[in-house]
């Protein structure tokens, strides 16, 4: 009896220690599998993002090997993401950093749109949050509420979402929250119901079998002991083997307490695998990890944790969480930021934290709560990444942005940012003023859909042609007729440049347009003004043709009345040769009569002494007193003198014939009217010795002329009009001198250029005159000694022969003129039309 009421109390109080010991075990690992699954599901939507990204990366690689275009390959990783589905509720979409909605299975609806201002049932923009993260930190965890497949209302959300660069993608899936609040529940009543079932069953095996179990369990009873022992003590690992008796107990309910038995070691078993996979997920994380107890002391840290702050394990396991703390830190205490999680669920943001060697380093925070069974807050698990390297570079983008969208948006032209297929990626604010839009108004539509073109089919059409041919790698550029403010038509410069990646595939394109309306209106009325111009010079064409023959008459005139000034010095210098030749001529005159006397008395002679005469050889006496006659004549006239004087008599005539030959030839050459095509290759020492013969009368009186002529080459020119410069030169040049004096011409070359200067010992030309001398009618000479022309006239040809004047005067010393002349004239219609055909005179 004593042994059976021994057994009876074992088996009472086997089945209490075995609830107790059930009650204990959920307790201790409940608050540690809710956090566990968290982390799981949070893990497994980073494994189905990054999942996404490989399969992004492969068609990204057949596109930079030709395989694909970036339009197919983009098309072809929209479709296969969209398929990846493991559940109703867990599926992948896929956004740009414009805020484009490129892919959602669920929500199709929302493809194509901008989602930059779409907000959630709490009014927050969760998909700026999304882009947000992304371009700040490549990748994290955003919360917000959104529509369940299923259900009637939305739920809190959390998902995952991660920037691919090359195409500006930002993949994204979430969890609902309570689909691991229904999994939590789902094992909650799970284990419960494990911990009843054992319950009742002790009950049932210590109140109901009694002693008839101890009388016919014997040994099964004693393995049942023992195994509930070990289950009681948490040992799950204890083998279970029943074997089958004939005693009360039937084969049902043995297999009942079996099969329950081989479910709560199954479960421990699972348990302890996804801690053992937690715990080496949390040692190879990347992220700073930290479990916080409730009275908000550290309990765990991660590898990651020590990297970042410089913390051990064991220096941090029992402090406070104020131990990171910043002092005067807005951006929040590690208090507040715990409190936050408790009080929304989770607390996303960026802080910044005291490392251990007191560096302040800003950190991307997630806390979020532990709950236990009785949904009581247990602890916190907060995660953090080191925004220090990240933030340095998002700042750099953000100044290097900030310039390019300041120099983007005060450009003068219209610049926008495509696709390869034509859809506007940007605009910059000159282009959206243009209609008043705003960038939301066109962005990620086609160009030609835009107000910009909508005005004429045609000009779409030319529109999506060359956007075709700039995304083959061609630059285009036409005019184009475009909407502008209120209702006008603009004039576009318009044109499309490709901008290629780093395998030389397209990536985008840049279109940028010119308002040249102004610019076309200016040309319309330059147009009209250069038919009024055209006109216009018709008739000063017309002026300058009577004016050119007002100065051809104007130089004839001034040369004539030169040649009139120099009328009576020619005159003398012809007359003296006239003169010498008349006086021959009276001399010449005389000899002839005395050589006909003498010719008259040699006939006589020959006459008498003729043999034909009768009585010839008497008359021979008779000879002899006409003989000595003859010979009397002979010395009388002095024939021999006669002889030579004549000679000399007629070869003077001939040379003073001469001289007033070379005169007049020389004056008819000076008087001779030039006109623009004499044009010619001419000596100037010839022009200069035909100017000194007709003005020679003016200077041998009182000037010698001292000559030193170079080596000069025939000069392209108008001769007869310098012979004139050279006259008025001299003219002047003899006029300063007022007594004796000595003119001196030299000659030479400098580069491509010929020099003459006349140089004068006058009495030289006031300073305060010398700006006034090639004015016209300008003269200091007396009344009746010049017309105030000459040197007017003078710089007149040496500039229409593209030479020049200079002078260089002192008073007292006299004056020194030089004429600089191209050897070679311009080429100038009148000049090449003349000389056209005539080469080997100008060689």
């Amino acid at each position: 009896m004593t042994h059976k009421f021994g057994l009876k109390g074992l088996l009472q109080l086997m089945s209490a220690i075995g609830i107790i010991g059930m009650l204990g075990l959920s307790v201790l690992f409940l608050s540690e599998f809710h956090s566990s699954l968290v982390a799981s599901k949070q893990l497994e939507v980073r494994e189905r993002v990054e999942i996404a990204l490989s399969l992004i990366n492969d068609f990204h690689a057949l596109e930079i090997r030709g395989t694909l275009t970036r339009v197919e390959a983009q098309t072809k990783a929209r479709e296969t993401i969209r398929q990846i589905r493991t559940s109703q509720n867990d599926y992948l979409w896929i956004n740009d950093t414009q805020h484009l909605m490129l892919m959602h299975p669920i929500m199709p609806e929302l493809e194509g749109k901008d989602l930059s201002d779409f907000k959630d049932a709490e009014g927050k923009k969760f998909f700026a949050d999304f882009v947000d993260t992304a371009l700040r930190l490549g990748s994290g965890y955003v919360r917000y509420v959104w529509p369940k497949p299923g259900a009637s209302s939305v739920q809190p959300k959390l998902s995952y979402v991660k920037l691919f660069v090359p195409w500006h993608w930002i993949i994204g899936s979430g969890v609902y929250m309570d689909d691991i609040e229904a999994t939590f529940r789902k094992q909650l009543w799970y284990l419960i119901s494990i911990i009843g079932g054992l319950g009742l069953l002790y009950i049932y095996i210590g109140f109901r079998l009694r002693t008839l179990v101890l009388h016919r369990v014997g040994g099964d009873m004693d393995k049942a002991v023992t195994i509930a022992t070990h289950l009681a003590s948490g040992n799950l690992d204890t083998p279970i083997s029943l074997q089958a008796t004939n005693g009360p107990i039937s084969r049902p309910a043995r297999s009942g307490v079996l099969d329950r038995l081989m479910q709560v070691s199954a479960t421990r078993k699972r348990v302890e695998r996804v801690n053992r996979r937690l715990g080496e997920a949390l040692k190879q994380s990347h992220e700073a990890i930290s479990l916080v107890e409730a009275d908000l002391h550290f309990s765990y840290i991660n590898p990651a944790f020590t990297r970042l702050f410089g913390y051990q394990l064991e220096e941090v396991i029992g402090q406070p969480i104020s131990l990171l703390e910043v002092t005067g830190n807005e951006a929040g205490s590690p208090q507040d930021a715990i409190q936050m999680a408790g009080q929304s669920g989770l607390f996303h943001g960026e802080v910044l934290r005291r490392a251990k060697d007191g560096r302040l380093i800003p950190v991307l925070t997630n806390i979020a709560p532990v709950l236990d069974e009785h949904r009581i807050i247990s602890g916190y698990v907060a995660t953090m990444i080191d925004l220090t390297e990240i933030k340095r570079v998002t700042e750099q983008l953000r100044e290097n942005e900030e310039k390019f969208h300041a120099i983007f948006d005060q450009a003068f032209q219209f610049i926008g940012i495509l696709s390869p297929d034509g859809m506007l990626r940007d605009a910059n604010q000159t282009a959206l003023d243009a209609l008043g839009l705003q960038l939301a108004d066109v962005v990620g539509k086609p160009l030609w859909t835009t107000p910009w073109w909508q005005h004429s089919a045609a000009q779409q059409t030319k529109l999506k042609a060359a956007i075709a041919q700039a995304a083959l790698g061609n630059f285009v550029r036409f005019e184009v007729s475009t909407q502008g403010g209120q209702g006008s038509l603009r004039h576009i410069d318009f044109s499309l440049k490709p901008v290629h990646d780093g395998h030389g595939r397209v990536e985008q394109l840049i279109a940028e347009g010119r308002d040249i309306t102004e610019r076309q209106l200016a040309e319309d009325e330059v147009r009209t003004a250069m038919v009024e111009v055209s006109r216009i010079n018709t008739e000063l064409l017309a002026s300058n043709h009577k004016l050119e023959q007002a100065q051809i008459q104007l130089l004839q005139s001034e040369k004539m009345a030169s040649i009139g000034l120099l009328a009576a010095g020619v005159a003398h210098e012809i007359n003296n040769p006239i003169g010498f030749v008349s006086s021959n001529l009276y001399a010449l005159e005389r000899y002839v009569k005395e050589l006909l006397e003498l010719l008259d008395a040699y006939e006589q002679l020959e006459t008498l002494v003729h043999p034909s005469q009768p009585g010839a050889e008497a008359l021979a006496s008779s000879v002899v007193p006409l003989l000595v006659g003859l010979r009397s004549l002979k010395e009388h006239i002095d024939l021999q003198f006669l002889r030579e004087d004549a000679i000399n008599l007629l070869s003077e005539s001939h040379e003073g014939t001469a001289r007033v030959k070379n005169i007049v030839q020389s004056l008819k050459d000076f008087a001779h009217a030039s006109h623009e095509d004499d044009w010619d290759f001419a000596n100037i020492h010839t022009g200069l010795e035909s100017t000194l013969k007709v003005v020679w009368n003016e200077l041998k009186y009182k000037c010698e002329v001292v000559k030193d002529y170079g080596q000069l080459p025939l000069v392209q020119c108008l001769l007869s009009q310098l012979n004139q410069v050279f006259m008025n030169l001299l003219i002047n040049a003899a006029q300063a001198i007022e007594e004796k004096g000595i003119i001196t011409i030299c000659t030479g070359t400098q580069e491509q250029e010929v020099w003459i200067d006349i140089a004068d010992t006058g009495k030289g030309i006031p300073a305060e005159q010398l700006s006034h001398i090639f004015d016209p009618f300008f003269t200091t000479k007396p009344i009746g000694k010049g017309t105030g022309l000459g040197l007017s006239v003078s710089y007149s040809i040496v500039h229409k022969h593209h030479g020049r004047i200079e002078v260089h005067s002192e008073v007292g010393k006299g004056s020194t003129f030089r004429v600089y002349l191209p050897v070679t004239q311009p080429p100038t219609e009148d000049t090449s039309a003349h000389l056209h055909g005539k080469g080997d005179r100008a060689q």
